[in-house]
């Protein structure tokens, strides 16, 4: 193996290493706005089921 294959593959191994870096960074942020996305629509179910059953309440008064 000469010097630039030895400068060629550390390169490309840099180059895989930021790849697999910012493919995991990625995987995060999708997992995190996936958890957000899950939270806020429980939240409007919630909110939602409060209005519905406080609607019904009055009604039944």
């Amino acid at each position: 193996m000469s010097e630039a294959d030895f400068y060629l593959n550390t390169n490309n191994l840099f180059d895989l290493q930021r790849e697999v870096v910012a493919l995991f960074a990625l995987r995060k942020r999708v997992a995190d706005a996936e958890l957000a996305a899950t939270r806020r629509e429980r939240e409007t179910r919630a909110a939602v089921d409060r209005r519905v059953s406080s609607r019904g309440r009055r009604k039944a008064h």
